[in-house]
């Protein structure tokens, strides 16, 4: 690199400022690979001008923060492979040639699969299995898929053996029991858990490339990734699973409540699988709990318990049961330490630690007066409470941020409280969310949407393919354009699905394009609702394409053509294989109160017609 051989090197401060010296005017290209120290970057390249101008300089690294804090002026995040390129790699590995004999596809397919697009487990399984028997290639995934390869989690452990204790224990959290969450539930749980706010170390993960976040802030990461932090925990109790921290296995869960095998280990369960959704009934030890003296978090979201627990231990902190099997908490469970409760009975004093309330087919008229003892409550969901109306008290709740109501056939909001007036002061000013599926609301209620969106909500979702009047612009069909100018506005968008006889209907979007060029997100999946027939789904744009960003693709001192289209995933009626047609209106609105006037420009005509016409008129 420096033209020179035999050259001594006594300290780092002498080779930088060799480099600095001889490759100032040079233009060269350097790529530091897999760098996990700053230390590294300052040595080799710590400034621009170290290098000749149009000098490249190219770092791979699983630390986004190292990058950051380096300056570094362009980022891309590295996309797992295709399934063409997976199964490429996989056959040059595995045979030496991309002409692989049709009797591997199968045990290939899941191969990739389990890989799920990581080059390294590519590699790694394709080299052990160079020109082994399709028997062999299928007894070692059926072992892989059981025990993850100690040489793929040895090298996927290298970040997280940088992380700190706390940091580590998080990602054990998520990757063992809550992968698939949203991120404000896992924010609540955690911070629950700890005792503390957990975002931080949340963000530490993302940054080293551990999990990360979809589109619509669900936490997830990769397949291989989780397996490794579920065999790091699996490690310190192979054969007894009482003895582990975290319990997520339905196998597991099950057999240590039944053979009341528990320990002091323990403090996360968290049941969350279909495999439990079955009619039979789970016959336990009801004392079970007793044995688990640090239980901290314990989730049930699936199975039928025979009988409910005579015991709780006190530590516990987050209590979310579905299908509670009784008709209230064993009566020695003293809850002070408890922050977030579900499906529970009356409530006894102030709570103000509870931020969560989720009841689920309560056939009672209204909640109890006691509902005021929940002052810190921040989110209220009822499923399938079919009379339930919000009590008066709910004024009460000055830290209320979402209502979320699924098929309550009753009148949601008292009768004589649905005026807007009325309601919206029924209503605390910091919600910012209210879903209402399913769920018996006058004409008055939509009216609402108006004024709690203008200040500063950002989702509403209600039943009736009600397209509010108060939307400036709205067309039928999938999709709508208009034009912007320099500055990309704060918009709300709206969405109708008419009736059809899905259960669901599943849409890719808002697509947008702005000038011909699609604004992807630095996602593997485009935005994907999921959204009831005969429903209505308004929300701001901001919630997925932060206004920012959309800026980076408007032009300056001229007008932009903008379209936001829906995709319909096609589906088809079983009986008569025809497509399933859907009825979709949108449109959208500009929030005024969220943007400048100046920034406010928007047209729903082509400007450049006018421009047009004005200038034949003065020829």
């Amino acid at each position: 690199m420096v033209g020179e051989k035999n050259i001594n090197i006594a300290s780092v401060k002498q080779g930088i400022s060799m480099m600095q010296h001889r490759l100032r005017q040079k233009k060269i290209l350097l790529i530091i690979d897999d760098v996990d120290k700053h230390e590294q970057l300052q040595a080799i390249a710590g400034n621009p001008d170290w290098f000749g101008p149009g000098s490249r300089v190219i770092i791979t690294t699983r630390d986004k923060q190292l990058l950051s804090s380096h300056l570094v002026e362009k980022t891309y995040k590295v996309k797992k492979l295709k399934k063409k390129d997976a199964l490429r790699l996989l056959s040059w590995k595995g045979f030496k040639t991309e002409k692989v004999d049709t009797g591997y596809v199968n045990v290939m397919d899941r191969v990739l699969t389990y890989a799920s697009g990581h080059p390294l487990a590519l590699e790694v399984i394709g080299s052990k299995l160079f020109r082994k028997s399709i028997q062999e290639w299928e007894s070692a995934i059926n072992q892989y898929e059981k025990i993850p390869n100690n040489q793929i989690l040895e090298m996927l452990k290298i970040s997280f053996d940088a992380l700190d204790e706390e940091e580590k224990s998080v990602f054990l959290d998520i990757a063992c029991c809550f992968k698939g969450f949203a991120l404000a539930e896992v924010e609540d749980i955690l911070r629950a858990h700890y005792g503390a706010c957990m975002k931080y170390h949340i963000g530490v993960l993302v940054e080293k490339s551990l999990i990360k976040y979809t589109w619509n802030s669900t936490v997830t990461l990769h397949d291989l990734i989780e397996d490794m932090g579920k065999e790091i925990v699996r490690q310190k109790s192979p054969k007894e699973p009482g003895k582990r921290s975290r319990l997520w296995s339905p196998e597991d869960i099950i057999q240590v409540l039944e053979d009341n095998s528990g320990t002091g280990e323990i403090e996360i369960i968290c049941l969350n699988s279909s495999l439990l959704d079955k009619e039979e009934t789970v016959e336990w030890n009801r004392k079970a709990f007793k044995k688990m003296k640090n239980l901290k978090t314990l989730i049930i979201k699936n199975g039928n318990f025979s009988e409910g627990p005579k015991y709780l231990p006190n530590c516990l902190r987050v209590l979310e049961w579905w299908k509670y099997p009784s008709q209230g908490l064993p009566p020695d469970f003293r809850s002070k330490k408890l922050a977030i409760l579900e499906s529970f009975p009356e409530i006894l004093g102030k709570m103000e630690k509870i931020t969560e309330l989720v009841l689920e087919a309560c056939d009672i008229k209204e909640l109890p007066f006691s509902f005021q003892n929940l002052t810190g409550l921040q989110t209220l969901e009822l499923r399938f409470c079919g009379r339930l109306r919000l009590p008066s008290s709910i004024v009460m709740m000055p830290k209320l941020a979402q209502i979320i109501a699924w098929e309550s056939k009753g009148w949601l909001f008292p009768k004589q409280v649905e005026g807007e007036e009325k309601v919206s002061s029924m209503v605390s000013s910091n919600v910012d969310c209210i879903r209402l599926s399913g769920c018996k609301l006058s004409d008055e209620f939509v009216q609402i949407a108006l004024k709690l969106h203008e200040a500063g909500n950002t989702m509403f979702q209600f039943s009736g393919a009600m397209f509010p009047e108060w939307f400036e612009h709205h067309s039928r069909g999938p999709s709508y354009s208009f034009w912007v100018g320099n500055k990309f506005p704060a918009i709300a968008l709206c969405i109708t699905i008419g009736p059809t006889h899905l259960k669901y209907v599943e849409i890719v979007g808002p697509i947008m394009v702005i000038n011909g060029i699609e604004c992807s997100l630095d996602e593997e999946d485009d935005p994907y609702l999921c959204m009831l027939p005969d429903h209505t789904y308004l929300f701001d744009l901001q919630q997925i394409f932060f206004a920012d960003y959309l800026d980076r693709f408007v032009s300056e001192n001229e007008w932009n053509h903008v379209e936001i289209t829906y995709l319909v995933k096609q589906r088809f009626n079983k009986k008569d294989k025809h497509v399933i047609s859907v009825f979709i209106e949108n449109g959208i609105y500009a929030l005024k109160q969220r943007s400048s006037t100046e920034d406010i420009l928007i047209q729903f005509t082509d400007p450049h017609k006018k421009r047009r016409l004005d200038v034949d008129s003065e020829m």
